[in-house]
């Protein structure tokens, strides 16, 4: 079943990110187009198109259906996880959980939206490492999608839709409602 992954309270998000879920919800827009995502394998890099459907959201939330009739199935799927307040040990362990649970076994491509806060006691940060080498690890390609996830800025993506992620020198999605 379609659904979005957005912003829902129009106090704590940008006045263009509820523009743009709103645009969505009342059909003025029929596709979402990102581009300047960034990649984070040599998967990423080749130039090809991947059409496929956008499955996923928070990690905690998918990492905890495992084993649940709310499992997400990431087979031919372009995988999109995003994250806040959760430190690099955390993260490392979710995403091993899932390789574990061959949730990525067959997927299409992995998007890794935002990862906010989650500072270490010292104030530095772990995550953008954990997510470079959980990249590294990836036989499907890995991008890097700024501004979906909890974050001030939160535009909308539509999860179960047709989506196209053109790879290469310049990457971008597309996703239709």
């Amino acid at each position: 079943m379609p659904t979005i992954h957005g912003a829902a309270a129009p106090s704590r998000f940008s006045a263009q990110s509820i523009a743009s879920l709103k645009s969505i919800l009342f059909g003025e827009t029929t596709q979402v187009y990102f581009e300047g995502l960034q990649p984070l394998n040599a998967q990423a890099n080749l130039n090809k198109s991947i059409s496929a459907s956008v499955t996923g959201g928070n990690l905690v939330l998918v990492q905890s259906s495992i084993g649940t009739n709310w499992q997400i199935n990431g087979r031919d799927k372009i995988i999109l996880l995003e994250e806040v307040g959760e430190r690099g040990y955390r993260v490392d362990r979710m995403l091993e959980h899932l390789v574990q649970a061959n949730v990525f076994k067959e997927a299409a491509a992995i998007i890794l939206a935002d990862f906010l806060e989650g500072e270490e006691p010292d104030g530095s940060s772990l995550i953008k490492a954990v997510l470079e080498r959980f990249a590294q690890s990836c036989e499907m390609p890995v991008v890097r999608l700024k501004g979906i996830g909890h974050g001030y800025t939160n535009f909308p993506i539509p999860l179960g839709t047709d989506a196209v992620l053109q790879l290469g020198k310049e990457i971008s999605l597309r996703c239709s409602r």
